[in-house]
């Protein structure tokens, strides 16, 4: 029985929700990419069609015919070549282009590589509605389309930047596949991919610890740098909604099949590591898998953070707006807009400061008239600064509270129940939720999540683990 299913939402859209009991550290949701594109910066040093870092694989192998693609080995070009929305002879031809067609643009190249599968997706649909690539799944009892239908299904609506964008490189894409009559995709087909490709896409990055050391842009010589290898849609997981608190966690296991290091209790993973052989059932290393951070009950939608959880209320908001186009107004963002919370913050910012071994604050300051001309030349800059910085704040307030009010209106509409103003949250409840599923690693910042039928959390990005004693000890020691 699957573990979730999709519903209509009131105020959230389509989202999804728990069938029946989720224990803590179970995979709600194991899910293969439907699309899969290597970035510019690291075409040269990852695969194009599994991102394995070429460096750790003794028989990589370079396109020579379009120079635009590498692959671990040959049977994964193989694979590559039988796709044609991945490296099947059209689509190789059309990347050989991207470098004539848009020199020196690489944001362009990659941006038009996206196209190019997707066309090739669309193709490959169109031709055999019965394969794989253009069949249906279930979610849940809830039919899901694949193929280029379930690409096209995706949310996302072009602003007028990406319709100029699609104007431009929609003309370059019937070049690049000899497509004369530019039929292959509409301007306004190619503005409605690339929305629904820049909402929805999922940043391919490799866990601490499976990091090459290749140099330049696209190498990892910093094991704290997580490198970006590529984007994937994954179209279920698309339907996971954003909370700022979220119940699962995304787990990863890029060149896991070679190194054999994958995450704990990857599906289908043999009880022995070491082994890059799958198995029925077994997810590749592409794959995506939401692991519950705690127990849910049946009903629960299952929420994922869009953003690391240590981001502070106004990183959040400026990235939930300028990318996905809506102002969070969860439990979360309404405690830490609170007058309340700010004010504690400024308590323990003014308050804090450094410490020398002596005891006294560590302060750079000018002696005497120096200091004082200093600082009287700057009052009113800094004056105005504070103004500006608390109007933004109170309209911040605003919009966080409006959109919980939104979302409450539209949930009691539904219900037929009165409006209940939104539960709050309490301080420490959030203090110790980031402390339990924070990863303690300095430089880290991965999300702890559970392993199932276990005490011990893992984390999703440096792989760490650690015991429910562990994590005990700890916040005795901060006591």
């Amino acid at each position: 029985m699957s573990a979730v299913e999709v519903r209509a939402l009131p105020g959230r859209g389509r989202g999804l929700v728990t069938t029946r009991q989720v224990e803590a550290g179970e995979a709600v949701l194991v899910e293969e990419p439907l699309l899969l594109t290597v970035s510019q910066e690291a075409q040269d040093n990852a695969c194009a069609h599994c991102l394995c870092w070429l460096e750790f694989c003794t028989g990589a192998v370079r396109c020579q015919v379009c120079h635009q693609a590498a692959f671990c080995s040959p049977q994964c070009q193989q694979q590559a070549a039988a796709k044609p929305w991945v490296h099947a002879d059209a689509t190789c031809r059309a990347y050989a282009q991207l470098p004539l067609l848009l020199p020196g643009d690489a944001e362009g190249q990659a941006s038009l590589r996206f196209l190019i599968q997707a066309a090739g997706l669309k193709h490959s649909s169109g031709a055999a509605n019965s394969s794989s690539a253009a069949s249906s799944c279930s979610v849940g009892g809830h039919e899901q389309l694949s193929g280029y239908a379930a690409l096209m299904a995706l949310v996302g609506e072009p602003s007028p930047a990406v319709a100029a964008q699609a104007a431009v490189l929609q003309p370059a894409l019937c070049q690049a596949l000899g497509d004369a009559s530019c039929s292959v995709l509409s301007v306004q087909e190619a503005a409605s991919l690339l929305a629904k490709e820049a909402a929805n896409s999922f940043g391919l990055l490799a866990p601490l610890g499976q990091q090459g050391s290749t140099g330049g842009a696209a190498g990892a010589g910093d094991a704290g740098v997580r490198v970006l290898r590529g984007g994937a849609l994954y179209p279920t997981c698309a339907l996971l909604n954003h909370e700022c608190l979220p119940n699962v966690a995304r787990f990863d296991a890029l060149d896991a099949a070679v190194d054999g290091r994958w995450p704990a209790q990857w599906p289908g993973q043999p009880a022995a590591h070491g082994s890059s052989s799958s198995s029925a059932g077994h997810a590749s290393s592409t794959a995506v898998v939401m692991r519950a951070l705690h127990a849910l009950p049946p009903g629960s939608e299952v929420t994922l953070s869009y953003f690391p959880l240590h981001w502070e209320l106004r990183e959040r908001q400026a990235q939930a707006q300028q990318v996905y186009g809506f102002t969070c107004g969860c439990p979360r963002c309404q405690l830490e807009a609170s007058p309340e919370w700010q004010q504690q913050a400024d308590d323990e910012d003014d308050g804090s400061g450094w410490e020398t071994d002596d005891g006294a604050e560590d302060s750079e300051s000018a002696p005497g008239d120096a200091a004082d001309a200093a600082g009287s030349s700057s009052d009113h800059d800094m004056e105005e600064s504070e103004h500006q910085q608390q109007l933004q704040l109170q309209q911040l307030r605003a919009d966080i509270q409006a959109a919980a009010v939104t979302a409450a209106a539209a949930a009691a509409a539904a219900s037929g129940k009165p409006l209940q103003p939104p539960e709050p949250l309490d301080a420490s409840y959030l203090s110790l939720f980031m402390l339990k599923y924070v990863c303690p690693r300095q430089g880290c910042f991965g999300t702890m999540a559970a392993l199932r039928g276990s005490e011990v959390c893992e984390c999703s990005v440096c792989g760490a683990l650690r015991s429910e004693a562990e994590f005990l000890a700890g916040l005795e020691q901060q006591g």
